[in-house]
């Protein structure tokens, strides 16, 4: 039964996890940049609070996902945002692809080092012509000798100047065959042939990269699953993406928290508009966290088929994108400085696309779990 007490197993983990906070360096909460949220990722991998779901046999502690939320709430207050951590790909998203359908020595040689934060890793899914649609990849991955010759591109690929590996959605069949001729690839990072191109973005920065692939050469035990499996490995990786609202609740609270604070601080804000307002924000902020918190009810009861982690993956990004909007407001009202907020609303448009786009999200919904027939199957009502 989902309840918002924690159980004593939840319990004493929040008290394992909030001992490890009060002896985290100072200049590290809050971390914000990279080096130092990679300094906090290998923190966590050496105090084993990394991959705390993972089987005891991969190095994990076997716990309910409920931990993981536990540790996401903690880390939260003390500023540190876990979706941003440079072990995020690689711990939380490729690494339940790899034990669900990796082979034993691609389990051997990668899980361990993803857990101590000896390997970075960047998704290499999108291309310029399947962004939503990934069936429509055409980064072609052609069976040669012992290996596999990689051409094409990705792009918008969060981390690629970093990383020291890409798991990539290829092509190994006819693109007429959509999602049954795809593979699932890994590919080292310092392969000959591959070109990274930052992306420069509308808040300036580059977190974003295209990555091109010309004749790039992997072994064929980078192969995850058959030759035509990619799709199958590939969705395990989007539904744990789509599991995310956990990680995005915390920061979510902590700006809410800093845009009370900052118009508090000023000189003339507040008001009941302002807490009108501020109540709305809240009050969506923690129905998202609680769709994320039945999500992690019903994995760990192993309940699956009720579209919730869509309805949770729809949610984030809007509550998100309605916090930003309010905060602009509020400043330009209460005569705060912006700056902080706008760069966060410019982020935020992009959070409807990343992990899955809101229109297929209800696609999902709506065909898979209500059972609504495919729009090109309903009947064609003429205009009387």
């Amino acid at each position: 039964m989902l309840t918002l007490d924690d159980a004593p197993g939840e319990a004493a983990f929040r008290a394992e996890v909030r001992r490890w906070v009060a002896a985290l360096p100072g200049d590290l909460r809050g971390a914000s940049r990279y080096e130092d949220l990679l300094r906090v990722d290998r923190l966590l991998g050496q105090a084993g609070l990394l991959g705390i779901c993972w089987p005891s046999e991969y190095g994990g502690r076997g716990a309910p996902p409920s931990h993981e939320t536990v540790l996401t709430e903690e880390l939260g207050e003390a500023g540190i945002n876990r979706a941003e951590a440079p072990s995020h790909q690689g711990v939380n998203n490729l690494a339940p692809a790899l034990i669900a359908h990796g082979d034993a020595a691609q389990k051997t040689r990668h899980l361990p080092r993803i857990l101590g934060v000896a390997e970075l890793w960047c998704q290499g899914f999108s291309e310029p012509e399947a962004g939503s649609d990934l069936a429509n990849v055409r980064t072609t991955a052609t069976l040669e000798g012992d290996g596999y010759v990689v051409r094409g591109s990705k792009i918008w690929t969060s981390g690629a100047e970093r990383a020291d590996w890409m798991y990539a959605l290829v092509r190994t069949g006819p693109v007429q065959e959509r999602h049954r001729s795809l593979g699932f690839l890994l590919i080292p990072m310092d392969s000959k042939g591959i070109d990274i191109r930052p992306i420069r973005q509308i808040t300036g920065e580059s977190e974003f990269s295209e990555v091109f692939l010309d004749d790039v050469r992997v072994p064929a035990d980078g192969l995850v699953g058959g030759n035509r499996d990619g799709w199958r490995v590939a969705l395990t990786v989007l539904n744990s993406e789509r599991l995310s609202g956990r990680f995005r609740y915390s920061k979510f609270k902590a700006e809410l928290a800093r845009l009370v604070s900052d118009v508090c601080a000023s000189k003339v804000g507040g008001g009941e508009s302002f807490e009108r307002t501020i109540g709305r924000l809240a009050a969506e902020i923690e129905g998202m966290g609680s769709i994320a918190l039945r999500v992690d009810s019903d994995r760990a009861a192993e309940r699956v088929g009720d579209g919730l982690a869509s309805i949770n993956k729809l949610w984030w990004p809007q509550a998100h994108q309605n916090l930003c909007e309010a905060a602009l407001a509020l400043c330009t009202e209460w005569r705060v400085d912006s700056s902080y907020w706008y760069r966060t609303w410019l982020a935020a448009r992009a959070e409807s696309i990343f992990g899955g786009t809101a229109q297929i999200q209800r696609n999902i919904i709506a065909e898979r779990h209500l059972g609504m027939p495919r729009l090109s199957q309903q009947p064609f009502a003429p205009d009387n």
